[in-house]
């Protein structure tokens, strides 16, 4: 069996890790598998296709609203699909969704199925969810079946009228959830925020990263608690005050409070490279490493320290903040404390 899938960016989000997925998971039970992709893509996720599944780029196929590049996306679609002859399309995001579904009809295909990964026409405003809903809605007609990644995304598309409830089917994610079940600033400000919501008044500790400083700040909770490698870009200084100047001037696209560890990195670069001297050779470069003593500017509670044996840290400095009720703003409320790291 020939199945082409077809997407609009090859991107490294959860719909390319679902299709990809899906992709080598045909092609390892012998279906001649293509991937149709657009514009925008990652090498890298390219390259995690391998061998057995076929790649094409399309051009053509871009994520904005182009009349003159969807039917250029349409004809080129439905000229691949009758040289390739595919049982099976299966379309992933909204533009691809479209044009794909559109040129397979044209190409005759005999079966054309939609993922589902997420439903576009909710959380935007009345005229996106008017023009989303429009052309779903007017695709139900061309599509044999729905993937859906999760039983809500099925309810969400049957409370819109999007398709009928015999097209609908759900197939949940493929991706390694593993790699993100561990992320740790989510997962401990929602849970904290759950516990209010269920009505516990107690107190929470959590280790804060990047998004520490603003999370505190709009969960406005003194029960709330964090311990920071770095400091929090509140503290002043000329430090945060040059990341600040170099976000506004760098045009950054996060927030300033979120660049103190990409900042202390290229401090750790800058010495790295400045002691090892041009040309930098792979020897020189790990001899440098191997002698590291950083000032760090008041980010980190004292110097970073790199030997022979350690390239990671041979002591570690955490401050603790939370938020004031009575000043309205996140606080530190104890200074460094140092441990020593022996393994």
């Amino acid at each position: 069996m020939v199945i082409a899938h077809v997407i609009t960016r090859l991107l490294r989000a959860g719909s390319e890790e679902n299709t990809i997925a899906t992709c080598l998971g045909q092609a390892r039970n012998g279906h001649r598998t293509l991937l149709i992709h657009g514009r925008d893509w990652n090498p890298a996720h390219r390259a995690r296709c391998g061998a057995n599944v076929e790649l094409i780029r399309m051009p053509e196929l871009v994520h904005e609203i182009n009349p003159r590049q969807d039917v250029a996306a349409i004809r080129s679609l439905r000229t691949l699909f009758k040289e390739v002859r595919p049982t099976v399309v299966h379309t992933h995001q909204s533009k691809a969704g479209i044009v794909g579904r559109i040129a397979a009809r044209l190409a005759n295909v005999p079966v054309i199925v939609h993922g589902v990964h997420i439903v576009p026409f909710v959380n935007v405003g009345r005229v996106e969810r008017i023009v989303y809903l429009s052309a779903e809605r007017a695709m139900a007609g061309l599509t044999h079946a729905y993937i859906n990644v999760s039983e809500g995304t099925r309810q969400s598309c049957l409370d819109h009228a999007v398709g009928r409830p015999d097209q609908h089917f759900v197939a949940h994610s493929g991706m390694d959830l593993a790699r993100f079940r561990d992320a740790p600033w989510p997962a401990e400000s929602k849970t904290f925020e759950a516990l209010r919501r269920l009505g516990w008044t107690g107190h929470y500790m959590a280790y804060g990263h990047i998004q520490a400083e603003d999370e505190l700040a709009r969960i406005a909770d003194p029960g709330l608690h964090v311990f920071m490698a770095n400091s929090m870009v509140l503290e002043g200084g000329a430090v945060f005050q040059e990341i600040r100047d170099a976000a506004t001037a760098g045009k950054y696209s996060f927030p300033a409070t979120y660049g103190t560890e990409g900042w202390l990195t290229g401090l750790i670069l800058e010495q790295i490279l400045t002691k090892a001297g041009w040309p930098a050779d792979a020897e020189k470069v790990t001899a440098a490493m191997e002698k590291l003593d950083l000032d760090t500017k008041g980010i980190r509670g004292g110097p970073l320290v790199w030997t022979k044996e350690n390239h990671l840290r041979t002591k570690q400095y955490y401050r603790f903040y939370h938020y004031d009720s009575d000043k309205k703003s996140v606080v530190r409320e104890r200074d460094w404390l140092q441990v020593d790291v022996t393994d």
